[in-house]
């Protein structure tokens, strides 16, 4: 999510980055990565993904059951459509 957070205010001040590539990353199944500050330590030794993907796409972790939606993240909003009903 924070990295979606981050795209989102970079699309927004008119700049963009490309974030392709292999990228190492630890999953924080039982939430203690701050507690534990990982933010303080190098990821050696940790899980990578290759990016553009997806943690599934990769056969990383659980399995995600649930659709796709966008409902419930930073910048979106339903639009109405033409005939003035919510879509989305």
């Amino acid at each position: 999510m924070l990295l979606a957070l981050l795209v989102s205010l970079c699309a927004h001040a008119g700049w963009t980055s490309n974030l392709s590539g292999r990228w190492a990353f630890r999953i924080d199944e039982k939430s203690v990565g701050v507690t534990e500050k990982w933010f303080d330590a190098p990821l050696a030794g940790d899980q990578e993904i290759k990016l553009p993907g997806t943690m599934d796409s990769a056969g990383i972790g659980s399995k995600n059951t649930k659709p796709p939606t966008l409902e419930g993240h930073a910048g979106f909003t339903t639009m109405p459509d033409r005939r003035g009903r919510e879509s989305g």
